[in-house]
């Protein structure tokens, strides 16, 4: 069922949620100059297929919004690690 998706700046397109079958969700790793390392997973709340004249692109092949929220954690950072307070329990 086609609904009009809200693109930003009163851009609304018609399109249609396709729903996730099966996911295969993987993070990346990221080692930044301050010595820290970073994974950051992607994970995907809803999927639409855009409906219309402008649904496929120039190879004919379907477009795809999805929508994803990234969700960064640190996994290494010894050199800017705060020290625990007094009393506290190490993480």
């Amino acid at each position: 069922m086609s609904e009009m998706l809200d693109m930003g700046g009163g851009n609304k397109v018609p399109a249609t949620r396709v729903e996730i079958k099966e996911r295969h969700e993987k993070e990346s790793e990221y080692v930044l100059e301050d010595g820290s390392t970073i994974r950051v997973i992607h994970p995907v709340m809803a999927i639409y297929r855009f409906d219309g004249p402008k649904a496929y692109d120039t190879r004919g092949n379907p477009v795809y919004f999805v929508m994803a929220q990234p969700l960064p954690f640190t996994i290494k950072s010894e050199a800017l690690m705060q020290k625990p307070m007094d009393g506290e329990k190490p993480v």
